[in-house]
């Protein structure tokens, strides 16, 4: 699911109900991971989730740019 940071905390029911769809419940265990190019985006995102109960949510660290690098050396970049 590709959300705009901006938009993340009006579309929290959307949000809520795409995550129910993949078994991903409000104050579950269950892993939630968050991504955008450089890391910093998602960071900021994973904060909005923790607010919205969505305890779970990680980041990946360095985003896309680091699983290129460090990860996947045929990942593209953009």
């Amino acid at each position: 699911m590709s959300i705009l940071l901006s938009t993340m905390e009006k579309r929290f029911s959307e949000i809520s109900m795409a995550l129910k769809k993949e078994g991903v419940t409000v104050g579950s265990g269950d892993g939630l991971y968050v991504i955008c190019r450089r890391g910093n985006d998602s960071q900021r995102a994973v904060q909005l989730l923790h607010k919205m109960g969505f305890s779970a949510a990680k980041d990946i660290i360095g985003g896309l740019e680091s699983w290129a690098r460090d990860v996947d050396l045929n990942f593209p970049c953009y």
